[in-house]
């Protein structure tokens, strides 16, 4: 199984980048066996209206009640102003497969800027989306997944 990708998919993910609000939220488990791995159970979002959040304020605003879940595990709201931050947390159980693939299943979204913070506090961003000339666009190779969630 070394070397093999998996997919996560997720309808109209922003952010890496979900239960009761202001609760610990538990980690989705990427294990042997995970080839697609439905996100929405364990994601939960934030508006921000203003669009003055910085990611580093909404790293810090992830376990408040800033933070809600889905909507009936539904993470499109359609064509709306502001933006939509998102978290969920991802656990690797599986140690032979490091690299995984985010798959965005949803071909609307202006402009997406996923980053993937790691245990040990790193930060690593993509971007990607319809603002974005189609020859800069990048398939989201979320990679280096922990052993522990972040």
């Amino acid at each position: 199984m070394s070397g093999r990708s998996s997919a996560l998919a997720c309808v109209a993910f922003v952010l890496l980048a979900l239960a009761s609000s202001a609760a610990a939220v538990e980690p989705i488990v990427l294990g042997p066996g995970s080839s697609v791995v439905m996100l929405a159970p364990g994601t939960r979002y934030a508006i921000d209206s203003s669009l003055a959040a910085t990611a580093d304020e909404q790293f810090r605003h992830i376990d408040t009640d800033l933070f809600q879940p889905l909507p009936h595990g539904n993470a499109t709201f359609g064509f709306v102003d502001g933006a939509y931050w998102f978290h969920v947390g991802l656990l690797n159980r599986d140690s032979q497969v490091h690299r995984w693939i985010l798959v965005l299943d949803y071909v609307l979204l202006d402009q997406i800027d996923v980053r993937v913070r790691r245990a040990d506090g790193s930060v690593t961003q993509f971007a990607s989306g319809d603002f974005h000339p189609f020859s800069a666009r990048i398939a989201l190779p979320i990679a280096e997944f922990p052993d522990r969630p972040c």
